[in-house]
């Protein structure tokens, strides 16, 4: 595999594992995710192999993914019954690619995208944004990412758990 950043390996190692005997051990990436004007999500990733790890296409690498939710804070109650409330659900995905013409390095991109709810208090829906970024800098710290882009960026925080908590 091409050389991730050292600070983003670890994450990747931890949710590449097996399956484990019980369920409850599954490895999982807690994430957090801050949008550069204050919104947090948050969720689960987990680790997709991809269907040909070498191929341009991010929908084709391997990487982590997961959903996770908006959580109620000051930005989100400001904007509440405006057009501009922000969706409920968000899809993260991080993928890499292990091909080894990049000169030993990773090519790492990130993707989210925003669902509504199916109905009120349910499951993501579907589909009403979406943000790509096709540059990561994970050396800001082990366990944080940035997708830089518009003000500071998207911040993606990542702690090592198991689906039991």
């Amino acid at each position: 595999m091409a050389d991730l950043p050292t600070e983003f390996k670890g994450n990747v190692d931890w949710v590449k594992q097996p399956p484990p005997a019980q369920a409850h051990e599954t490895h999982t990436l807690h994430f957090w995710l801050q949008s550069p004007d204050g919104l947090i999500y948050q969720g689960f990733m987990f680790y997709h192999a991809g269907r040909t790890p070498k191929s341009p296409i991010t929908q084709e690498q391997n990487g982590i993914e997961g959903k996770g939710y908006l959580i109620p804070n000051a930005p989100v109650c400001e904007r509440w019954g405006t057009p501009t409330y922000p969706p409920p659900w968000v899809r993260v995905r991080v993928t890499f690619r292990t091909a080894e013409e990049h000169g030993g390095n990773a090519d790492v991109h990130a993707t989210l995208l925003f669902h509504n709810s199916a109905a009120p208090h349910s499951l993501p829906g579907d589909v009403v944004g979406a943000e790509e970024f096709d540059r990561i800098d994970a050396s800001i710290g082990g366990n944080v990412l940035m997708f830089p882009g518009q003000g500071s960026g998207w911040i993606l925080t990542l702690t090592k758990t198991t689906v039991s908590l």
